[in-house]
């Protein structure tokens, strides 16, 4: 019950004070794309750092694993100002399922596909608020 009491109150005042914590987030901040770095397409992602059509090309290929595809994106990384990633996958996937950009949507998108998209999106924008 203390201990409760103790996290409810501590989640309390970070909510209360939000701006106070600048810590980094694991999301950015674990770079286990190293691990990955004997793959052409991570090396790739980590030197040039902003996708290109041969890495949006990867991440929505079904031959290639989801944890290379989420190497890939670890390495694009992320800068404080934000990136746009997310937004030139999102416009190589309405020209792939031939649907405008307005009306993607996950039906559309395999669960690999989702998940790239999402991972991108917290990378882009984890920390550019």
């Amino acid at each position: 019950m203390k201990k409760t009491l103790i996290l409810t109150l501590i989640l309390k005042l970070l909510f209360l004070f939000p701006g106070m914590s600048s810590a980094d987030s694991p999301i950015t901040s674990t770079k286990f794309y190293e691990a990955y770095m004997d793959v052409k397409m991570v090396k790739r992602a980590h030197l040039e750092g902003v996708m290109g059509i041969e890495i949006a090309e990867f991440l929505s290929s079904p031959e290639n694993t989801i944890d290379t595809k989420a190497a890939v994106i670890n390495a694009l990384s992320w800068r404080f100002e934000g990136k746009n990633n997310t937004e030139f996958y999102m416009y190589y996937l309405s020209l792939l399922y031939h649907v405008p950009l307005e009306e993607l949507d996950t039906d559309f998108l395999s669960p690999d596909e989702i998940f790239c998209l999402g991972y991108l999106m917290v990378m882009d924008i984890v920390n550019s608020s």
